[in-house]
């Protein structure tokens, strides 16, 4: 979704030592990302990406990009980015749930240019309780792009999986969660 960040409080220091193990546990093999320390799995989407390992980590917010996965096709049909964001609940003392943090991601997108295709909408994928978003770009040399988030809430972190893409179709098919994500029973203790 365009460069965003989501506004947390002072908090995010309290979180510093959690997440350098959280990054550290940011491991790719086999076409699978995965990330022990906080119990999940991702199979990659099938149209190979370029993936990337901890493309932004912002230790004094304590939030991180943990993959960054791109697939570059010549012209725009095809082309898709897949990034999974980490965050920690207790950054936003005042979030009542999942639809609240979505919401702010789709204002800052909105405040962008993006415009809302889809508000937020509860979607339940592998198992897990997600809240969904899709907003539209216009491309200055024509057309439009789409970005979406998907996120969740995993033991005290928000879980998102965002998604560009040139349709709103491929943006639910690329991260494809009921297929593709899976939760470890027991993540890594801390």
């Amino acid at each position: 979704m365009s460069v965003l960040a989501v506004t947390s409080s002072a908090q995010g220091p309290a979180f510093k030592d959690d997440l350098k193990k959280v990054v550290a546990s940011s491991v790719i093999q086999e076409n699978v990302y995965s990330n022990e320390h906080v119990g999940f799995r991702l199979v990659l989407p099938e149209s190979p990406c370029d993936p990337k390992l901890n493309t932004t980590v912002d230790l004094q917010h304590s939030s991180a990009i943990l993959l960054t996965c791109n697939h570059v096709v010549q012209g725009w049909k095809g082309m898709y980015t897949l990034e999974v964001l980490i965050d920690y609940r207790g950054n936003y003392p005042l979030l009542r749930n999942i639809d609240q943090y979505v919401r702010s991601w789709r204002h800052i997108a909105e405040r962008q240019h993006e415009k809302a295709v889809q508000t937020e909408q509860a979607r339940r994928m592998a198992g897990m309780d997600f809240v969904e978003s899709i907003l539209s770009k216009e491309l200055p040399t024509g057309g439009t792009f789409y970005d979406g988030i998907a996120c969740t809430q995993l033991r005290e972190y928000l879980l998102c999986f965002l998604a560009t893409a040139p349709t709103v179709d491929e943006i639910r098919s690329v991260p494809d969660l009921e297929r593709r994500f899976s939760v470890s029973t027991k993540p890594a203790t801390k």
